[in-house]
C-alpha cells in the first residue's frame, strides 16, 4: 500500500490523542483495514475508538505501533510516499526517502476485539455538524477536566436538542434546533477529539444504543461507551426562574468580552482571576488581586435596573464571564440578589455563573 507523508502523518497525530501515554499492546496500536477509496485507520483506548479514512493506493489489514510508525513517517520527505507491506504476517515494514523501517504487526483480531468495532445499533439521528460543533465548543470551557473523581462533571450532556456541561461552578446550556437526540452523557475526552475532527458544516450522523454512541462524518468515525447519565447534576434546577431577576441589562456581548479582557483575563488563561463587578448605571468590571487595580466599564443598552437602590456589587471569576460571553450579537444579564448566580441569556445559549466570595 502507498500513502502519502502528509496524509499519514495528520492523521497519525489526530489518532494518537485516543491513545493513553502508558498505554500497551493492542491499545499503543493503530489498525489498518481497506476502506472504501482508501484505507481505514483506527486506534483505541478500550473505551473509545475513532476511525479516519485517508486516500491511498492501495490498502492493508494490519496492526502496528502508532507512536513507531509516526516517527518513521515524520523522517520522510515533504510530499514523499510511503510503501507499507506485509512480512510474513509478523511484521510490517515501512518504505521512505530511501529508508526503511520494520514494524511489528499485531494480529487484527485482538485489535478489533479490544476496540469498539462491531455493528452499530440503535436510532441513527441526521444533523448538521457545524451548529452541532459550534455548541460543542461553547459549552466545553464549563466541563471539569482537573478532577478525575468527577467524570460526570468532566463531561458533555446531550438531551433533545441541548448539549450541556457544568463544572459545579458555573453550567452552560446551547441549544441546537432540530437536534433530537435521547439522553447521553458523552466523556471530555471524546468532546476535545470531536471538537478537532468536525470542522465546519457538513452532515453528521449520530447513533447510540447499548451503551454506547458513534459520530460519524463521510471520513471519520467516533465511538465511545457512555458515562452514567443519573450521576449528572439536575442542571434544570439551577438555572434560576426569569420572574426571580431583581434587574436585567442588555448588551453586546462583544463589548463585554472586550471589557473582561481590559482587566487582565486573558483568551485561554485557566488561573482564577476574581473580579468585582458592580451594575448600576453602567457595567463596571474591577480586579482585586492584582498588583495594579485594574478597571473597565461598558454600558448596557438597556437595563431596567433602579439606579436609586444604589450598586449592585457582585464577585465572580473573570474566566467564567469570559468564556459565557464568547457570543456574538446582544445577551440578557439577569441579576438576582448578591448571593444568586448571574445569567447570561442570548437565547440559543444559556450560561449560569456562580458568584465568589472576594
Amino acid at each position: 500500500m502507498l500513502i502519502e507523508r502528509g496524509v499519514l502523518t495528520r492523521a497519525l497525530k489526530t489518532l494518537i490523542t485516543v491513545i493513553d501515554r502508558k498505554a500497551i499492546s493492542p491499545f499503543d496500536h493503530v489498525r489498518f483495514e481497506p476502506a472504501p477509496n482508501g484505507v481505514a485507520i483506527t486506534a483505541s483506548d478500550g473505551t473509545m475508538s475513532a476511525s479516519l479514512t485517508v486516500p491511498s493506493d492501495g490498502s492493508i489489514d494490519v496492526c502496528v505501533p502508532a507512536r513507531d510508525l509516526l516517527a518513521a513517517a515524520s523522517g520522510a520527505a515533504n510530499g514523499d510516499w510511503l510503501a507499507l507491506a506485509v512480512d510474513n504476517r509478523e511484521a510490517v515494514t515501512v518504505t521512505y526517502s530511501g529508508a526503511e523501517a520494520r514494524l511489528p504487526n499485531s494480529p487484527s483480531f485482538d485489535f478489533r476485539a479490544a476496540s469498539l468495532g462491531g455493528d452499530d445499533g440503535g436510532p441513527r439521528h441526521q444533523v448538521d455538524a457545524g451548529p452541532f460543533s459550534a455548541a460543542l465548543a461553547w459549552v466545553s470551557p464549563a466541563m471539569c477536566i482537573d478532577d478525575i473523581t468527577r467524570l460526570h462533571l468532566g463531561s458533555v450532556l446531550l438531551e433533545g436538542d441541548q448539549v450541556v456541561a457544568t463544572d459545579g461552578h458555573r453550567l452552560h446550556v446551547a441549544t441546537v434546533a432540530g437536534l433530537g437526540l435521547p439522553r447521553a452523557l458523552v466523556p471530555a475526552k471524546v468532546v476535545q477529539l470531536l471538537l478537532r475532527v468536525l470542522g465546519g458544516q457538513g452532515p453528521l450522523e449520530i447513533m447510540d444504543g447499548d451503551g454506547v454512541i458513534r459520530f460519524a462524518t463521510e471520513a471519520w468515525s467516533v465511538r465511545t461507551r457512555l458515562l452514567d447519565q443519573a450521576q449528572f447534576p439536575p442542571y434544570r434546577q439551577v438555572i434560576p426562574e426569569r420572574a426571580a431577576a431583581i434587574f436585567t441589562m442588555e448588551i453586546e456581548a462583544g463589548h463585554l468580552a472586550a471589557a473582561v479582557r481590559r482587566v487582565g483575563v486573558s483568551r485561554t488563561g485557566r488561573q482564577t482571576v476574581p473580579l468585582l463587578m458592580t451594575a448600576n448605571g453602567q457595567i463596571v468590571l474591577a480586579t482585586t488581586s492584582a498588583e495594579v487595580l485594574r478597571v473597565a466599564s461598558v454600558d448596557p443598552t438597556s437595563s431596567t435596573h433602579d439606579d436609586s437602590a444604589g450598586d449592585h456589587v457582585i464577585g465572580i471569576d473573570g474566566r467564567y464571564l469570559r468564556d459565557a460571553c464568547d457570543l456574538t450579537g446582544e445577551i440578557v444579564l439577569r441579576f438576582g440578589d448578591v448571593l444568586a448566580p448571574i445569567v447570561v441569556d442570548a437565547g440559543a445559549r444559556l450560561a449560569v455563573v456562580m458568584p465568589m466570595r472576594l
